[in-house]
């Protein structure tokens, strides 16, 4: 029957790995292997065993990681490559993060702002170096005649000062108040009893924060039959 055939296929396959892995303590051999690279189709080796001849080892011969066997019960392999160097990590890539439409405009003022500062606190130290011996002129300015000793040189020291003294233009209060208003409608959809599913007990679950206010640009959705 079936069963019984199923059984002495089972007997059998269990007989020759037994034999196969008590052989493995006196195999002798060597192993040559291309250098690590990405593609996952190539591979070009060989393989020599003790007394025996020169064997090519090709793309057939190269299991990758997460790979499963079809039609084999087992098979004896050799690791060749390691942590960094297997192919499925060269390949892998970092997940981009997800970065709303508004934070990317924010994003891009936020380093025209700062531009604008560094290019004010420039001009202003021009003017500050090019008018000092004018104003030290001045008593109620400089009552010694002698300008601040600071510890940079003046025309460093003196742009990072009027850097500071612009740093009021930089709304540092804006990502605060997105964060926040982001939160507070994460907070609203997920208790939403239009969006509760009854039948599995599921409410909706906002899983990105700053992702909330998108919603409003979705026209299409495409999913598979899974989702």
């Amino acid at each position: 029957t079936c069963v019984e055939h199923a059984l002495v296929s089972a007997a059998c396959e269990a007989s020759l790995l037994q034999q196969a892995m008590s052989g493995l303590g006196g195999l002798r051999g060597t192993l040559r292997a291309e250098a690590p690279k990405k593609s996952i189709h190539n591979f070009t080796g060989s393989i020599q065993l003790e007394g025996g001849n020169d064997e090519a080892l090709g793309p057939k011969n190269l299991l990758l990681r997460g790979t499963m066997l079809r039609n084999t019960a087992w098979v004896i392999g050799l690791v060749v490559y390691t942590g960094s160097q297997t192919r499925m990590v060269m390949n892998s890539r970092r997940a981009k993060p997800k970065m709303a439409n508004l934070e990317r405009v924010v994003n891009a003022s936020m380093l025209i702002v700062i531009g604008a500062q560094c290019l004010l606190a420039l001009v202003s130290d021009i003017l500050y170096c090019v008018t000092l011996d004018e104003y030290l002129g001045y008593w109620y300015l400089f009552p010694d005649g002698v300008p601040t000793q600071i510890i940079l040189p003046q025309f460093i020291g003196y742009w990072l000062s009027f850097f500071v003294l612009y740093s009021n233009l930089m709304p540092i209060s804006l990502y605060f108040t997105m964060e926040f208003c982001n939160g507070f409608q994460a907070y609203f959809i997920k208790h939403d009893l239009e969006m509760y599913d009854e039948e599995q007990d599921c409410p909706a679950n906002s899983r990105s924060t700053n992702l909330c206010h998108e919603l409003g640009q979705v026209n299409y959705i495409f999913s598979d039959k899974t989702g």
